[in-house]
């Protein structure tokens, strides 16, 4: 098509160039020529795969546009973290180590008991002798009170006997309860359990611990942040130039815990509400079963010609003694501070109120140029001189 155009053009410059305009008139109008010209210009040029293409780059234009629309940054990283496991799961490493732990604290509970079981019978032995060497039957005591003053004050012989023997039965009482520990088998299961509680609780802290050297930066509609996670506090520690709202933290705080694999340090705030709610539902189910009881039960009692049993209000109710007096009464609001009524308290324990038990904590520690990249390395790991005790410099200097 574009090649017979120009072909025509070339022959309308080729006539106009050559011959006469008078001649050229009479036999080519002019106005013809302008009409299809006109018609071809409008003839579109295009095939069905560029009109195919074209339909298939506004669909995805708008299925973008879409996205945008229904994706917000308080959802970022939500659907990865709720993939991640609640509990820690420990590396095959962590699970080798863990029944070295466990029996050096179980090892360490029997060592203590054994211990104290030593030291109550050298106590238990050194008030017998005090028993059997004690002859006198008076004994004065010198004493000073809270004020300072001395006072002297004397016991007999029984008594100090007496006060004597009750140590000693106590003792052997706790001698018995450490000797039967050691020795029951249900007592030996509990303090195996202990130690392996403690254990796993050990790896999780050599875990929290590495996290005090992780951190995460991430980009926010408010600027960018941060953001490193405190085990002392149970805090999350975030550095940024810009005021950042709670919800943005949120998502930081998301990335943190997918980047470096610790959910259970992580608190998601719309499984908490749907706990609360939860727990809401069954309170609210359990009152209507105590009303409707309540009901019944003084059905019962009008029926029976009872008393029925009223609950006292815990409220005061004061006398208006300016109305008795003929004066005038105060008819103000009564301040924030005063005794609520008893229908605003009745009301108020209807009303579903949303409180969260747990959440996640952040808190700010300055600009990005507050924040240190480089890691402190004590000198006492480096230079071992420094870590040597007295005891061990005298020890080299023996050698």
């Amino acid at each position: 098509m574009i090649d017979k155009i120009i072909f025509y053009m070339w022959v309308i410059w080729c006539l106009y160039k050559y011959m006469p305009q008078i001649i050229l008139l009479n036999i080519f109008p002019f106005n013809k020529i302008l009409d299809f010209w006109d018609e071809a210009t409008k003839w579109d040029t295009t095939t069905e795969e560029d009109n195919d293409s074209e339909t298939d780059d506004e669909q995805s234009n708008s299925m973008d546009e879409q996205i945008k629309q229904e994706f917000k940054y308080e959802d970022k990283y939500l659907h990865d973290i709720r993939k991640l496991n609640k509990e820690w799961i420990f590396t095959d490493e962590e699970n080798n180590e863990l029944p070295n732990i466990v029996n050096t604290l179980y090892k360490g509970y029997i060592d203590s008991r054994l211990e104290r079981s030593s030291e109550i019978a050298k106590q238990i032995l050194e008030l017998q002798k005090e028993v059997d060497q004690d002859v006198d039957s008076i004994n004065f005591v010198e004493d000073v009170n809270d004020e300072g003053d001395e006072l002297i004050d004397k016991n007999t012989l029984e008594e100090r006997n007496q006060i004597r023997n009750s140590e000693i039965e106590n003792l052997q009482k706790e001698m018995t309860e450490i000797m039967s520990e050691i020795n029951n088998e249900g007592s030996i299961i509990e303090l195996k359990k202990q130690a392996e509680e403690e254990a796993k609780q050990s790896i999780i802290h050599k875990r929290l611990n590495k996290l005090s050297n992780c951190y995460v930066i991430e980009k926010t509609p408010n600027g960018n942040v941060i953001m490193i996670y405190q085990k002392d506090r149970e805090s999350f520690k975030y550095y940024s130039d810009h005021n950042i709202p709670y919800r943005y933290l949120e998502v930081v705080g998301r990335k943190y815990v997918k980047f470096f694999n610790c959910r259970p340090i992580f608190i998601d705030m719309e499984e908490e509400l749907r706990l609360f709610e939860e727990r809401w539902d069954k309170e609210q189910e359990l009152k209507k079963i105590k009303e409707e009881e309540k009901k019944k039960a003084e059905e019962e009692a009008v029926k029976n010609n009872k008393p029925v049993e009223t609950k006292k209000n815990v409220f005061a109710k004061f006398k208006s003694y300016n109305k008795d007096a003929g004066g005038k009464i105060n008819m103000a609001a009564p301040p924030k501070n005063s005794i609520p009524n008893k229908s605003v308290t009745e009301t108020k324990e209807d009303e579903k109120i949303l409180l969260k038990e747990r959440a996640n904590r952040y808190t700010y520690e300055g600009k990005f140029a507050n924040f240190n990249f480089l890691q402190k390395i004590e000198r006492k790991v480096f230079n071992k001189k420094l870590g040597l005790t007295f005891a061990d410099f005298k020890k080299i200097q023996q050698k």
